[in-house]
């Protein structure tokens, strides 16, 4: 019997809030200073989600610009 487990790195930031961060990124803010504004949104999340996100890494690959 087959049991079908995600695996990986889980995603810290849901795809409702990718078009925040992509935006505090794109007013210039650092990785570190994006994941603040975050927090009243209910996403504790860490500098480097931020940056995984930005750059397309897993888990977020295909979900940002490269």
């Amino acid at each position: 019997m087959a049991i079908n487990a995600k695996t990986g790195r889980p995603q810290s930031i849901p795809a409702w809030a990718w078009p925040e961060v992509l935006r505090l990124y794109g007013q210039g803010m650092e990785y570190r200073r994006v994941a603040n504004p975050l927090i009243p949104l209910k996403v504790a999340t860490t500098k480097s989600s931020v940056e995984r996100l930005i750059k397309g890494n897993p888990p977020y690959a295909g979900g940002g610009p490269k």
